[in-house]
């Protein structure tokens, strides 16, 4: 955690308005939030029982005025999962669940039954239920590079998403 007497940290955070703050468990870090923001002993509790998607938010108003309070996880909302993508002989890429959904249902129109609900995506099994959903091969192309996997990799799992039949 900075400290606000940082020569060249005062400036900035001097201007800062909102300060969120998600749950810490440091004690280094508790201790200098408390300095800095004036976080009350109940408030410090608080932040270390703060769940995902839940924190504090502190309003500075002025020097010595602010108004906090907690947001709790919203329903519905969570946080994006990173799946592992299986992208040939030892190769696996991370990318957001959220990203690879968007891209499903841009090039099949739905993203149901192409992955599951695990964290590990078999790229050539996704790519033939793309296929099968009757999606362009050009588009499935360019998309996949979009998202960073090596042409050896694409090219490895669409050759085996075209030669072992749908399952």
């Amino acid at each position: 955690m900075w400290n606000l007497q940082h020569s060249c940290l005062k400036p900035l955070l001097e201007n800062v308005a909102n300060v969120f703050i998600f749950r810490l468990q440091d004690r280094q870090s508790i201790e200098a939030l408390s300095k800095n923001y004036n976080i009350l002993p109940s408030e410090m509790v608080e932040i270390q029982r703060l769940g995902i998607g839940s924190c504090m938010l502190i309003q500075l108003h002025g020097k010595e005025s602010r108004s906090a309070f907690f947001i709790r996880r919203i329903e519905g909302a969570k946080a994006d999962k990173i799946l592992k993508i299986g992208a040939g002989d030892n190769m696996e890429v991370r990318i957001g669940r959220q990203e690879l959904e968007k891209f499903i249902a841009d090039v099949a129109g739905s993203d149901a039954a192409v992955i599951d609900d695990g964290d590990y995506v078999d790229l050539a099994g996704m790519i033939a239920g793309l296929l099968h959903r009757g999606a362009d091969r050009h588009v499935i192309l360019s998309g996949l590079s979009k998202m960073g996997l090596s042409d050896f990799a694409i090219a490895d799992a669409f050759s085996k998403a075209i030669d072992e039949p749908r399952k």
